[in-house]
């Protein structure tokens, strides 16, 4: 097993492009008892492992593409650790070599028939000062076969449109307000070395999930936007989120997916230091 529990976020999935029109609305299928897939390879240089839902029965593509995906991800990890180790054992014989791990977990956030939105938390450590975390969200489309992107979403989310304005301000005083409870300094938590890219510019890269509500898991009642270690803040400081409350943008939202947003989410924001 590994050394610590696997917290992650893969920038390793791509993003496939923006879906087609939106199915309407459907309810979930039954909350299913998933089962969870193991994959798990070891070498003399590394471990790694990667756990996921069986999601065969409910998005077979999805299922395929994280099974073929992670096999890979684990297998070129562990190349690449047992490069490092013959590349020190060679250059640095009295340098002892570190074991290197790799570790990734999907958890799924929000799912109805025609789409999932899940919570990816990625592990590595490469022998290095500390280990890496790092988070990120991801959304499927099941007509699309493909994860798709905030702009799925919305009418109309183009450069200094209302939704993308709307919510990258909801985003950018979301991160301040947690970044000043963690800091509890103002100036800390405005400091522009980590607050620079909180604009509607970069808002398309934010990584995300859906939130269910509070009243009705069917419902969503939030974008929670996740941001990893040394994104908006230092290692120490741990991750972060910004969670929007869909009251804010409803207005903005395709119809199809206004069908879908509904009621106060169900749960906090994760704003805690490692």
């Amino acid at each position: 097993m590994m050394m610590r529990t696997a917290l992650l976020s893969l920038g390793l999935l791509a993003l496939g492009a923006c879906e087609a029109a939106a199915p309407e609305a459907t309810s979930p299928p039954a909350t299913p008892n998933l089962d969870q897939i193991e994959i798990s390879q070891r070498n003399d240089a590394g471990q790694g492992e990667a756990h996921f839902p069986d999601l065969s029965a409910h998005f077979p593509g999805l299922h395929a593409y994280l099974n073929d995906h992670e096999t890979r991800a684990v297998g070129q990890f562990l190349a690449e650790a047992e490069q490092a180790q013959t590349s020190l054992a060679e250059n640095d014989p009295d340098y002892p070599f570190m074991t290197w791990e790799y570790g990734a977990t999907y958890e799924v956030s929000w799912m109805d028939r025609d789409f999932i939105s899940l919570n990816v938390h990625h592990y590595t450590f490469t022998g290095g000062a500390h280990p890496n975390p790092a988070l990120s969200g991801r959304l499927w489309s099941k007509a699309a076969g493909a994860f798709i992107g905030l702009d799925a979403l919305f009418t109309d989310l183009s450069e200094q449109s209302p939704a993308r304005l709307t919510l990258a301000k909801a985003v950018y005083e979301a991160i301040i307000a947690a970044r000043l409870e963690r800091n509890g300094d103002e100036a800390i938590a405005r400091d522009p070395f980590w607050t620079r890219d909180l604009n509607s510019e970069h808002l398309t890269d934010w990584s995300f999930v859906l939130t269910p509500a509070r009243d009705d898991p069917q419902k969503i009642g939030a974008i929670t936007f996740v941001f990893g270690p040394y994104v908006v803040g230092s290692y120490a400081e741990g991750m972060y989120q910004a969670q929007i409350p869909q009251s804010v943008f409803h207005d903005f939202l395709t119809p199809a997916w206004q069908a879908r947003f509904g009621g106060e989410p169900a749960s906090e924001p994760r704003n805690t230091a490692p």
